[in-house]
């Protein structure tokens, strides 16, 4: 077999393999959407001891990722604030529904998203919520050149911006990055409280204790995050209020 030959077949095979796989997403995606939309609508999970609802959406076929738990964690801490009271870090919640709160991306150019860098806000107002999904682990780590320290500033900046009775919620994944985790695993990010889930049999979520999901990879053995975390941070003046009613 001579070299072009062999450059042919090689060719032939990368082909192959991409029609084969494109038949397998296909697959997934047919049989996830009539599994997770059309026949199981009612699947649920608990977190501190409530029960919520799978969230599941063709947009970014939520039925296979983190979002089918993010989203309804993340809805149920926005019921009681008012849209004009919350801002978004990263735009997520406007591809699932309509929502009339600010959001703040720092590429992703959409309507009534404002283009700037977290680390570069400086509203003229603060903020009964902040909430941010799976977004400030690409801050500083995503960005060239790296700046790992950034995700700290960003928190302190957000933190910063909430009202005497605001709280910060973040969820981020776990396993993407690496710096990000060390800071979750040695408690060095002070959330007020936090919560660990871990993915299971598919896109089936528990919680569990932070032992549980300590050195768990992204993107195995499933797709996307096996482990996540939310965070909550409540406003320091919120902290000061608290501490002086005990």
């Amino acid at each position: 077999m001579n070299i072009d030959q062999g450059k042919t077949e090689y060719k032939t095979q990368d082909v192959n393999y991409g029609v084969i796989y494109v038949l397998f997403r296909i697959k997934v995606i047919i049989f996830g959407f009539i599994q997770y939309i059309l026949l199981s609508p009612k699947r649920s999970f608990f977190m501190n001891g409530a029960r919520y609802y799978y969230f599941y959406h063709r947009y970014n076929m939520t039925w296979e990722n983190e979002r089918c738990v993010e989203i309804p964690l993340i809805q149920k801490e926005m019921i009681d604030v008012k849209d004009m009271d919350v801002l978004e870090v990263g735009n997520v919640l406007s591809h699932y529904f309509d929502v009339g709160h600010e959001i703040v991306d720092k590429y992703e150019i959409a309507k009534n998203v404002i283009n700037k860098d977290v680390v570069e806000l400086d509203p003229e107002r603060k903020y009964r919520l902040i909430i941010s999904i799976s977004t400030l682990e690409h801050v500083g780590w995503d960005e060239y050149p790296r700046s790992v320290g950034k995700i700290v500033m960003a928190i302190a900046k957000l933190r910063s911006m909430l009202s005497d009775d605001g709280k910060l919620i973040l969820t981020l994944p776990l396993g993407y990055n690496l710096y990000l985790d060390e800071l979750i695993y040695r408690s060095e990010l002070d959330f007020d409280r936090i919560y660990f889930m871990k993915r299971i049999n598919g896109n089936h979520w528990i919680e569990v204790t932070k032992e549980g999901v300590c050195g768990i990879k992204y993107g195995y053995p499933f797709r996307g995050a096996n482990g996540l975390v939310m965070g909550v941070l409540e406003s320091t003046k919120s902290q000061v209020t608290k501490s002086c009613r005990l």
